[in-house]
């Protein structure tokens, strides 16, 4: 049996995730205009010719959605083969306003060895790959419980992965802003904070009483609106908070402060997320703020509307906006980018966008410990939290934990945060979501960034956020940036060597293994990707003008930087 990871928790901080189903997935750049309409038959055609695993006349595409973002269109399809969809063979298209294909994320299959043979299928029919002998079989998917994905081929168990996540009228509430350790300025010191939910000098002296939009509906305030609304599902059966006045004033003994809480602050992310043109959230979501008894809260994505729960073991995690905003990011980056959360690095992505989305809003009300995440709910007894600062670097300190690498990627988005502020920072990050596809790896999603700079700003931003994912080693250095930077923490190197005149250049590939390379010209902006498995790689193109240009070369042993200097 085949195992895949496709947790958005909260905790679990020493999960280890399973082997993926599909190994990487190949992302290029192409800048290309598009030569046909854009729309899902041009741009099919785009890929027909595009793709070499698509000349296969036996291959098609399944369109699966259509996005649209402030930057462009983005196109997300399937590849087929006899008119079956292949498992996990999402190929995404991200096309800006301008009609240029800016990026392709290819996880298509070469089927030209297959000999298989649809003959009756269900609905649920897909052809599945084992990932060891390379080969493909018909099988069955099916959704088990709201919380799996299964695919079984000739009646057994082929493959599995989780889906769930593992974190109008004016009324009044009473809520934290963010969390009653912050706001106070004070910390755990070892002692047990959550008294049962008892109230305390501490919980009490740190509510804040808000207005916001609730639910009215034959003479009840009700915690629902078209965007966000609480339900019951999971243990303890705890009925969301109505009222006959619009006053939600609960202290912490009562359940319904975790109601309010958990409503509050999901709506003002939504309604920020809206503000800057992005449709991310205009989407419903339920949440049960009573979710569970366990001491960790999740996105599940298999019900429809999608729903997270909250759970209450240790501290409530419905009483710290933390939590509350972290689970929330992962519905916005579904949204984004539905179903393509597969892959170690695709999932630790989303780890590190949830801290970034809660640790950047907890920020706006208090900048105390602003380091950590989830400072009431972790950093004590019960768990250890998470910070948003961390030292760690790309790849070298990258394993098996996603929480552990998500760190890499929050911490980035922070630190382009501290210079260029949150509002930019978040138009950058979201419109990067709409480009994700499956299997992707952090160092792809960190180009998708600069690439969404690029689209949105004509990389207004570009040396920034060059310099922060610089400093984590998500890109590489090059020593006469056009951004005047000197120094790197840490640059992983791939044994490649590159020679070059003034019309071309030519890497020597000593490693046995794929190389992917990308240009780009002195703006940061992606001219060009290719792939190649040649002892020696050489690269012309007449139709670029002379100048300098930057060339990015990856194998799966590492990255390595080089300087072409191009003569007419």
């Amino acid at each position: 049996m085949l195992l895949s990871s496709y947790a958005y928790s909260q905790k679990n901080s020493d999960a280890i995730a399973a082997a993926d189903y599909k190994a990487n997935c190949i992302v290029t750049f192409p800048k290309l205009k598009l030569q046909t309409e854009n729309n899902a038959e041009g741009v099919m055609q785009f890929l027909k010719a595009y793709l070499p695993a698509l000349t296969n006349n036996n291959c098609g595409l399944h369109l699966n959605y259509v996005t649209t973002s402030p930057g462009g269109q983005h196109y997300s399809f399937t590849q087929t083969y006899k008119g079956l969809e292949i498992y996990q063979a999402e190929i995404k298209v991200n096309i800006d306003r301008g009609n240029v294909v800016r990026s392709v994320l290819d996880n298509s299959f070469t089927t030209d060895s297959w000999n298989i043979t649809p003959t009756e299928t269900t609905s649920n029919a897909v052809i599945a790959i084992d990932k060891k002998s390379n080969e493909a079989y018909i099988g069955e998917k099916h959704i088990e419980n709201f919380a799996t994905e299964v695919i079984y081929v000739n009646g057994l168990k082929f493959y599995e992965r989780p889906l769930n996540c593992f974190a109008d009228s004016i009324v009044t509430g009473n809520v934290f802003l963010p969390d009653p350790l912050t706001t106070a300025h004070q910390q755990y010191n070892n002692i047990d904070l959550d008294s049962s939910d008892k109230n305390t000098v501490l919980t009490n002296t740190q509510l804040r009483t808000v207005s916001f939009k609730a639910g009215f509906n034959a003479g009840v305030f009700e915690l629902q609106n078209q965007f966000v609304r609480l339900i019951d599902i999971d243990s303890p059966q705890i009925v969301p908070a109505t009222g006959s006045t619009p006053a939600f004033l609960f202290n912490r003994s009562q359940s319904g402060f975790e109601d309010v809480n958990v409503f509050y602050h999901l709506n003002k992310v939504r309604d920020h997320t809206d503000s800057l043109g992005f449709d991310l959230a205009n989407h419903q979501v339920w949440a049960d703020p009573h979710g569970g008894y366990n001491d960790n809260s999740y996105f599940a994505p298999a019900f429809s509307p999608p729903r997270i729960f909250y759970g209450i073991g240790g501290i409530d995690d419905a009483e710290d906006a933390d939590v509350v905003t972290h689970e929330y990011g992962h519905f916005l980056s579904y949204n984004a980018a539905p179903n393509s959360n597969i892959g170690l690095e695709r999932t630790s992505l989303d780890e590190g966008f949830g801290d970034y989305i809660a640790a950047a809003y907890s920020r706006i009300y208090d900048s105390y410990k602003d380091d950590l995440i989830f400072n009431w709910d972790g950093h004590n007894q019960y768990w250890n939290g998470r910070v948003v600062n961390t030292g760690k670097v790309y790849p070298t300190n990258v394993n098996g934990n996603m929480y552990n690498n998500g760190e890499i990627w929050s911490a980035s988005l922070m630190a382009i945060l501290d210079v260029i502020g949150k509002p930019a920072t978040d138009s950058l990050i979201y419109e990067t979501h709409y480009s994700y596809a499956s299997n992707i790896n952090m160092d792809d999603a960190a180009y998708l960034l600069l690439d969404a700079d690029s689209n949105l700003t004509g990389g207004a931003y570009h040396c920034v956020v060059y310099e922060k994912l610089m400093n984590r080693g998500l890109v590489p250095f090059f020593a006469n940036n056009p951004c005047g930077l000197s120094a790197i923490k840490e640059t992983p190197s791939a044994p490649l060597s590159f020679v070059q005149n003034g019309h071309s250049f030519a890497i020597i590939n000593s490693t046995e293994a794929d190389i992917t390379f990308d240009i780009m010209d002195i703006n940061g902006r992606f001219i060009e990707s290719v792939t190649s498995s040649d002892a020696i790689i050489r690269y012309e193109n007449s139709s670029l003008p002379a100048a300098l240009y930057f060339v990015r070369a990856r194998t799966k042993n590492g990255v390595s930087g080089f300087k072409w200097s191009k003569a007419q």
